[in-house]
């Protein structure tokens, strides 16, 4: 029992040590939007709700599976031994901690029962098993993985840019704008009475959603990544351009039924502003987490200028979509050029 003790002593420090690393929503631009709008009125808690539900999916991931396969095959322990590690790794996992504070809250609070405590354990399983089938199914049946769908365009950036695509669909930033891009597309097609006025503001929440990421195009390269980009014989700005053309055409595609045109403008500005913590200022950045902003100042900045293009283009004339790609254009050469020289 002495080394199953020590194993899951190490479980559930990696797991608090991993649970540590969500504090990156605190630089977050939906983040901070949500919580500003949650504290403003209260009752529109739609927004938090949604990024709460998002991080319980790597919240509910099994400690046990960060450790190596062929490791974990060489430690000498018997069959039952492995399956007790099973089941009690799975009490390392931070959904089952905060099911536990659910539990102890609702007893606090003189509830009833703790039917809340069950919904949310319900909800943990439901999420663990689909964690499960979409982290499993992919690596045995390989034909299942939705990444190979990615294809390499014919252009000298086309492998550059197809591996920046994988890198997007790694942050929770992507599956937020596309939970509320599905939602506001139904919303346009199934409701009885729509209001055109909405899809201009859920256009920019899609945006919103993934503007973080323009602040850390190179973080999950990771030092290799700068390492192969010395190597390459790429100009600065192809490898920012290489790195903005996808958010870009993300965007675009989850606004595209919705109001794209002032959406390319606020993801221009977004871009505009995320050259400058993407060079100047750059971090790591864990998969399968929401994208850190640099600064509070910096998400100001962007928010502010993203929503403006955004509001501009959609209110006064769609022209000035125009000057939104001259300041993106000159953003772009301009930290082309000072990521070049720090390159050399």
């Amino acid at each position: 029992m002495a080394r199953l003790a020590s194993i899951l002593a190490a479980l559930a420090k990696l797991s608090w040590r991993d649970l540590r690393r969500f504090n990156s929503l605190g630089t977050n631009n939906f983040f901070l939007f949500a919580m500003l709008t949650f504290g403003m009125q209260p009752a529109n808690a739609f927004l938090p709700l949604v990024v709460g539900l998002i991080l319980l999916f790597p919240l509910s991931a099994d400690p046990l599976n960060r450790i190596p396969v062929d490791r974990l095959g060489h430690w000498p322990l018997g069959r039952g031994e492995r399956i007790f590690l099973r089941g009690a790794s799975l009490l390392m996992s931070p959904i089952a901690w905060i099911t536990l504070g659910v539990m102890v809250w609702s007893i606090r609070g003189q509830m009833a029962s703790l039917e809340l405590g069950w919904r949310f354990l319900a909800l943990g399983c439901a999420i663990a098993f689909l964690t499960y089938v979409f982290t499993t199914v992919p690596a045995r049946l390989p034909q299942l993985n939705l990444m190979r769908l990615v294809r390499v365009p014919h252009h000298p950036l086309g492998a550059l840019m197809a591996k920046n695509v994988r890198e997007l669909f790694s942050a929770l930033d992507t599956y937020l704008a596309l939970i509320l891009a599905i939602a506001a597309t139904a919303y346009r097609f199934l409701a009885a009475k729509v209001e055109p006025e909405a899809f201009f503001g859920v256009s920019l929440l899609v945006i919103l959603s993934l503007s973080t990421i323009a602040q850390s195009l190179l973080a999950l390269d990771g030092p290799s990544g700068f390492t192969r980009y010395q190597l390459m014989p790429l100009r600065g700005w192809q490898i920012l351009l290489a790195k903005g053309l996808p958010l870009l055409g993300v965007a675009l595609l989850l606004t595209l039924p919705l109001a794209p045109l002032p959406a390319l403008a606020a993801m221009l500005g977004a871009l505009a502003v995320g050259h400058h913590p993407s060079v100047v200022k750059p971090r790591q950045q864990k998969r399968w987490r929401f994208a850190a902003g640099a600064s509070l100042e910096t998400s100001i900045l962007q928010i502010v200028l993203m929503f403006g293009a955004g509001t501009v283009v959609h209110r006064v004339d769609v022209r000035l979509l125009l000057a939104a790609i001259i300041v993106w254009a000159a953003s772009l050469v301009f930290y082309g050029y000072v990521l070049e020289r720090d390159r050399t």
